[in-house]
């Protein structure tokens, strides 16, 4: 089925995957990616037996969950930088604004005796306010694309915390691979020392009853 497509460039990745299944890849990722990268780390480890093998790939799920997750960082600065931008513009035009309203408006005629007249003294009063409405606009913008910000900046915290955490596991199995080494290599070392000893015994020379070698 799945594992058997990929066992004759892949054997050890094609047993784990009969035997616990899929890696976790998303669907937008390339499994021939991922099986390209185990074979590599395979070459590179050259597993002697089934625990190494499962911990290498165990050391392959960490590394390509630790890149992918670098990988949605950068994503996420990248649209931080837009925000950015478009908040340092809503900022540019309020400022403009702000400017604008400091500027003294003539104040209502006095005595006008004309709806005409007083129509005209009025037409700043309700520019003020049409231009005080937008920046009330604008700056729930700029709040929102502050409240934006905010979460971001969190979500690129936990971001980075997963990726620590895949990147402390797959140290880990680099970690345990390198202990079972060292152990399997004790054990050879007495068990040849142990072959040799014997074998040093037996070559010992014998003497007969006359003393006589």
């Amino acid at each position: 089925m799945f594992a058997d497509k990929y066992s004759t460039s892949n054997d050890d990745l094609a047993t784990m995957i009969r035997l616990f299944g899929p890696p976790p890849l998303q669907s937008s990722e390339n499994f021939e990616h991922f099986e390209e990268m185990m074979s590599k780390l395979t070459e590179c480890l050259q597993p002697e037996d089934f625990l190494v093998s499962l911990l290498v790939y165990q050391l392959g799920i960490e590394t390509w969950s630790f890149i992918r997750c670098r990988r949605y960082e950068a994503l996420i600065l990248d649209r931080w930088n837009g925000v950015e931008k478009t908040l340092a513009a809503h900022m540019a035009k309020l400022q403009e604004q702000r400017n604008d309203q400091a500027k003294e408006v003539p104040e209502l005629l006095q005595g006008s005796t004309s709806e005409a007249a007083r129509f005209v003294a009025l037409s700043p009063v309700w520019d003020r306010i049409e231009t005080d409405l937008n920046f009330i606009e604008r700056r729930t913008d700029e709040i929102k694309l502050a409240g934006t910000f905010e979460r971001g900046t969190r979500t690129l915290q936990e971001v980075a915390l997963l990726a620590n955490d895949y990147l402390k596991r797959r140290n880990d199995a680099l970690r345990q691979i390198e202990w079972y080494r060292v152990v399997l290599a004790h054990d050879l070392r007495k068990a040849t020392d142990a072959i040799l000893q014997q074998d040093y015994v037996s070559l010992e020379p014998t003497t007969d009853e006359n003393g006589i070698q």
